[in-house]
């Protein structure tokens, strides 16, 4: 049995030195990466503008910076990140925050993953390195209780990492111009999305109301809501304009503005501009914002 026992704790440490050693290797490896690997880097461990846009897919293709900061005349960072809500951009947001304080936050809010019910356990992929952070660990708990146990495995913690990281020290396809990614062509076919709009999800509700809690005092958040052609009702923004109503929150909702869902020409997919409908909005919200600012 003393052997058994002390061959084990050899074995465990063993794998406790390899681990070690592989999180140190890709914590170099991301620090040199280019491509999505390099920007995720920069956002969690250098970035310090003034204006940063939160969001998901549609802010992270929606919002040129160097239009908006033209404007604003502020440094301004696109930290938008594809299929990611409010769970992960909660996250991301606590991450910056603990080195600086940025001036104002755009939060472009995308119903389905900011408002409505869906696995919130997709959102939790970026934030694994980060979970010993009181903050994100609390937000683990209350998504998954068994993630602080999956994540003692390496596998399951380099799960879609490696591959992406390999991609980003090789030859990065990505080309992020302050964090903004556009959109290039015309969309051929319209195929629009269905999808539940009266399903909201409560433990979402939490952390977009944290957000705020987080930010009041230090940081002005404006909500926003960039233009699609799936849907011809923005009654899925209701209870969120209530909230920002009764906080004086600015929400700044374009989610229907037939400025642009008249002009299909703009969009690249039902739910996305192309670069020349994201200009176009990017000017234009860019003007708005400016007024809202203290």
């Amino acid at each position: 049995m003393r052997g058994f026992i002390l061959r084990l704790l050899g074995y465990a440490t063993i794998v406790a030195i390899v681990c070690c050693a592989v999180a140190v290797l890709m914590s170099v490896a991301e620090s040199k990466a280019g491509g999505t690997t390099g920007r995720t880097y920069y956002i969690n461990n250098k970035l310090k503008a003034d204006v940063l846009v939160f969001g998901s897919s549609r802010a992270l293709h929606h919002y040129d910076p160097t239009i908006i900061q033209s404007t604003l005349h502020k440094d301004v960072y696109n930290c938008g990140e594809d299929k990611m809500g409010i769970v992960f951009n909660y996250g991301r947001y606590g991450i910056i925050s603990q080195r600086y304080v940025p001036k104002v936050i755009i939060y472009d809010v995308e119903p389905d993953y900011d408002l409505l019910y869906d696995d919130n356990t997709s959102y939790l992929s970026g934030l694994r390195p980060y979970q010993d952070r009181s903050y994100i660990r609390q937000l683990f708990i209350d998504i998954d209780p068994w993630e602080r146990f999956k994540t003692l495995l390496l596998p399951y913690c380099l799960n879609n990492r490696l591959a992406q990281l390999a991609k980003d020290v090789i030859a990065p396809t990505e080309h992020y111009t302050l964090g903004y990614l556009p959109y290039e062509g015309i969309m051929e076919v319209f195929l629009p999305e269905k999808l539940p709009q009266d399903h909201y999800d409560s433990l979402k509700r939490k952390y977009l109301e944290k957000l705020v809690e987080h930010c009041q005092g230090r940081t002005q958040i404006v909500f926003t809501a960039s233009p699609q052609l799936s849907y011809r009702s923005d009654s899925v923004y209701v209870p969120l304009k209530k909230y920002c109503a009764e906080r004086g929150i600015p929400f700044l909702n374009h989610f229907c503005d037939t400025a642009f869902t008249n002009h299909p020409q703009l969009f690249h997919d039902a739910n996305h501009l192309e670069r020349r409908g994201a200009e176009r909005f990017s000017a234009m919200i860019s003007k708005e914002i400016k007024r809202c600012l203290k």
